[in-house]
């Protein structure tokens, strides 16, 4: 490879230096530029995701507005009422023993079993129960099952009929599920109720309400009670 050489005159040879000086500066400064461009980029990029977030909120916000807040409540006191938000085996246990009464049938024996506490959406509560009654009110039972708080469907049924009673067992599962602990990001859209779902809000609305429960609380007798205070 051959070598070149440039012969600058006398009185260019002074002003290599400055030169040099220069191309380094504007070269850094070049550089400087492009960071500096590219970080302006970034801020440009996170006010435009900003302003974004902003209008999907207020979008949110002027629909919520319209909303009625009382019709919010009562879907949500249905909702929770035919899926508890909470396990709670004495509601049901008080809603089945409620629907028994008024069927006219006897209650001779109830027994619960665990359900799928890691179930990742409706949690099962699966309990058992054996009643006794004539087969008009067994069949009125029955039937009441699916028209009553909390919701309640029949997985396995035995009858056993001795001296115009019927003995029936029954296999039960009801369901429960929390309440969700996060809500969604600003960036997700508004979920609307479907007509569909309207509908079914409509008809668990027409549910029985389940028995509500009392306790009473039993003092000791031929004892002083201590905290009576």
């Amino acid at each position: 490879m051959k070598n070149i050489n440039i012969n600058l005159p006398r009185k260019y040879k002074p002003l290599l230096f400055p030169l040099g000086v220069i191309v380094v500066i504007l070269a850094s400064t070049f550089t400087v530029g492009m960071t500096a461009f590219d970080k302006l980029q970034e801020v440009r990029s996170k006010i435009n995701n900003f302003e974004q977030s902003n209008r999907n909120l207020e979008e949110k916000r002027d629909y919520l507005a319209t909303l009625s807040q009382d019709e919010l409540s009562k879907q949500s006191e249905v909702a929770t009422s035919a899926i508890p938000a909470e396990e709670s085996t004495m509601l049901l246990l008080a809603s089945l023993k409620s629907l028994a009464n008024s069927s006219n049938v006897s209650v001779s024996d109830f027994n619960l079993a665990p359900g799928d506490r890691k179930a990742s959406s409706a949690r099962p509560i699966k309990i058992g129960v054996s009643i006794s009654g004539s087969l008009t009110s067994t069949l009125s039972f029955i039937d009441s099952l699916k028209s009553s708080y909390p919701l309640m469907r029949i997985s396995k049924l035995g009858f056993t009929v001795s001296q115009n009673k019927v003995r029936s067992d029954f296999s039960i599962d009801s369901y429960w599920s929390p309440l969700p602990t996060t809500i969604s990001s600003t960036d997700t859209p508004l979920q609307n109720l479907r007509s569909s779902d309207q509908q079914l809000l409509t008809r668990l609305g027409e549910l029985k309400k389940p028995a509500s429960l009392t306790y009473t609380v039993l003092q000791p007798q031929g004892r002083e009670n201590p905290f009576s205070y």
